[in-house]
């Protein structure tokens, strides 16, 4: 029977090694073995800021409250993957003593304005004196990984 030496040891260890060092290149080459992709970068949201297009009550203050406002922190920044969509939550109040309708609700590029739920389609009918209007806006992020963006909507009141 034949002893195992150092040099006949480290052979077989050098044949195993290279074995299976083919093995996962073949491996490889196939597409058995992939490597984990990087996550895509994030798409950032600083802050929203609206701006509504609408009218006066008799005093002098726009029909639901300021014509220009920010979303910032505590909720904002938020992260985005790139290209997907996220939604804005707007609460308002018809401070006017007449209905009125939102009309149209859109977004800055690079971000695009898709749906609001309830739907603006039909324009949405305000009653006056409503002080608990609540409309969730779905928004596409831009395709832009790894930057960083304030979302600017505009919101027109007839």
């Amino acid at each position: 029977m034949r002893r195992w030496d150092r040099r006949r040891l480290i052979g077989l260890g050098v044949v195993i090694g290279a074995v299976v060092v083919a093995l996962l290149v073949v491996l490889i080459a196939l597409g058995v073995l992939v490597l984990p992709a990087q996550p895509a970068a994030q798409v950032t949201v600083s802050s929203v800021h609206w701006t509504l297009v609408q009218g006066s009550t008799g005093h002098g203050f726009g029909w639901f409250g300021p014509s220009e406002f920010n979303y910032t922190y505590p909720a904002y920044p938020v992260e985005v993957p790139p290209g997907h969509t996220f939604v804005v939550v707007w609460t308002f109040s018809n401070h006017d003593l007449s209905s009125h309708s939102i009309v149209s609700i859109s977004a800055a590029s690079p971000f695009r304005f898709v749906s609001s739920q309830p739907s603006i389609v039909p324009p949405l009918n305000v009653p006056a004196g409503e002080d608990s209007g609540l409309l969730d806006l779905t928004i596409q992020a831009p395709n832009d990984g790894g930057a960083t963006f304030s979302l600017a909507l505009t919101v027109t009141i007839t």
